[in-house]
């Protein structure tokens, strides 16, 4: 699977939520980081503004 269809199911993944849902999303290419807090799945848009942001890079790529 390539990058793109790997952003592809998240965001498939993303349109499946409920409000009562939570999400957080933890990000490790280089360095840790948090790239989404908990966020209800009611805030879609906050989450795939997130996924929209990602690249992949360094030994972590999706390859």
């Amino acid at each position: 699977m390539d990058w793109d269809e790997s952003k592809k199911s998240l965001k498939f993944l993303v349109d499946q939520l409920c409000p009562q849902d939570k999400v957080s999303i933890v990000t490790y290419a280089g360095s840790a980081g948090v790239a989404v807090e908990p966020t209800s799945g009611s805030n879609k848009a906050k989450i795939l503004a997130a996924i929209n942001q990602f690249e992949a890079g360094g030994s972590t790529t999706d390859y």
